[in-house]
């Protein structure tokens, strides 16, 4: 009888460090995509800043989801969204002009979420697909990179398309292929 008791304590225990370790977070992970970029996002293409883009004082980046420029706690981050960025924020609001910015540089990296509970519909994890366009120009030297996001269920596996990307974007900013 105690025999019996003392194994069913260690299923009971072995369990318990099964269920345990089942239901731990996964760390953001960021893993470069092997897969090739939209042909209409390829390296040598221009990105045109349509008009003058302020960025708030203290910060780095300005979202922008339907065409708009928005502040990153009003995002929809079920639906795509862009984040134009600066290497350098500035203590006072700086002036982003009007500019054609050659992308230098494409990636596509899969982050997955700390929300372990964060499913989708479907019940797949989610993560966020993110296409990162890094751009350079000689006047504007401080402009780092423009990245598109959406968070999609990790079964669905694939990053914004060109169209989503130029829905996020609106008339603010386009993507001209060479």
């Amino acid at each position: 009888m105690a025999r019996t008791y003392i194994m069913l304590k260690m299923v009971v225990q072995v369990c318990t460090l099964m269920l345990m370790s089942a239901c731990q977070q996964n760390p953001v992970t960021a893993e470069p995509s092997q897969q090739a970029s939209p042909a209409s996002l390829a390296a040598g293409a221009d990105l045109v800043l349509n008009h003058d883009l302020v960025m708030p004082p203290n910060r780095a980046r300005i979202y922008i989801q339907h065409g708009v420029t928005t502040d990153s706690s009003k995002i929809d981050r079920y639906q795509p969204w862009c984040e134009f960025e600066v290497k350098t924020p500035r203590e006072s609001s700086a002036i982003i002009h009007a500019d054609t910015f050659q992308i230098q540089k494409i990636v596509n990296e899969r982050s997955g979420l700390l929300d372990g509970s964060a499913l989708s519909a479907m019940g797949n994890p989610l993560e966020e697909f993110s296409t990162v366009l890094y751009l350079v120009s000689a006047q504007q030297p401080d402009v780092l990179r423009l990245t598109c996001v959406q968070r999609r269920g990790s079964r669905m596996q694939t990053y914004l398309k060109p169209e989503d990307i130029q829905s996020a974007l609106g008339n603010i900013i386009n993507i001209n292929s060479k």
